[in-house]
């Protein structure tokens, strides 16, 4: 729960700091699949209280490593 306080927080400090073609960009979020049912309750409180669309990813975590270790575009990252 903290870290991902901690990286959404930094991804809406980012969104306002770009340019406005930025700013509707989703926050793409890899996930381990068993952890997708609870990460889809937390972000629509996410969501209601920062105006950041997320868009969810999920799959085995060593093929969402093996993704981001070939340049899957995640803004953050949940492994089992």
């Amino acid at each position: 729960m903290n870290l991902l306080a901690v990286n959404t927080s930094q991804a809406q400090q980012s969104n306002t700091n770009n340019s406005t073609s930025q700013t509707n960009k989703p926050l793409r979020i890899a996930v381990a699949a068993n952890f997708t049912p609870v990460l889809k309750v937390l972000l629509k409180d996410f969501t209601t209280k920062t105006g950041i669309n997320t868009q969810v990813i999920s799959g085995a975590s060593g093929a969402m490593f093996l993704q981001i270790k070939y340049g899957a575009p995640f803004d953050l990252f949940l492994s089992a």
